[in-house]
């Protein structure tokens, strides 16, 4: 029976640590975007990600919608995607 008993609280707490582990992350939040490759034309990419590159030109770098009418606030910089391997 103490075996038994032993069993069962090791169980109980490798399942809280398990509900713990879960209870305290945050979903990842992917954001899809749209930028202007001079070689692909519009692309969308995941927002903050190493996808793209937006160097340090004065025009507008990345949008919200496909469209290209929503310019994204401080993006600005000559969009380039990035070499995918």
């Amino acid at each position: 029976m103490k075996k038994h008993a032993l069993i069962l609280l090791r169980g109980g707490v490798f399942s809280l640590g398990a509900v713990l582990a879960f209870a305290f992350t945050q979903p990842v939040n992917v954001q899809t975007v749209w930028g202007l490759d001079p070689i692909e034309g519009v692309v969308p990419v995941t927002l903050n990600s190493n996808e793209y590159n937006c160097d340090q030109a004065s025009t507008q770098c990345l949008y919200f919608d496909q469209a290209m009418t929503q310019p994204i606030p401080n993006s600005r910089g000559q969009f380039n995607l990035q070499a995918t391997k």
